[in-house]
């Protein structure tokens, strides 16, 4: 299901984008090195609990989450 709802949301922004699929992984480096992709142009998905709702946020692979700036911004 995560899956569907990323690339809806991409599509109804016109955001380009190539969906890879990959063996078993549990880290984005991991789903790059299996891809032969540079890490650098890998997304990945959190989801973090916004007022006690799950929420998915997407970042770029190589980053992590700055939980105290994602709280200021929302």
């Amino acid at each position: 299901m995560t899956l569907k709802r990323l690339t809806e949301f991409l599509d109804s922004k016109s955001i380009k984008y190539v969906v890879i699929h990959h063996s078993p992984a549990f880290t984005a480096r991991e789903v790059a090195a299996s891809a032969h992709i540079p890490w650098s142009e890998v997304a990945k998905t959190v989801i973090v609990k916004v007022d006690g709702t799950p929420t998915m946020i997407v970042l770029p692979a190589s980053q992590m989450v700055d939980f105290g700036e994602l709280r200021t911004a929302l």
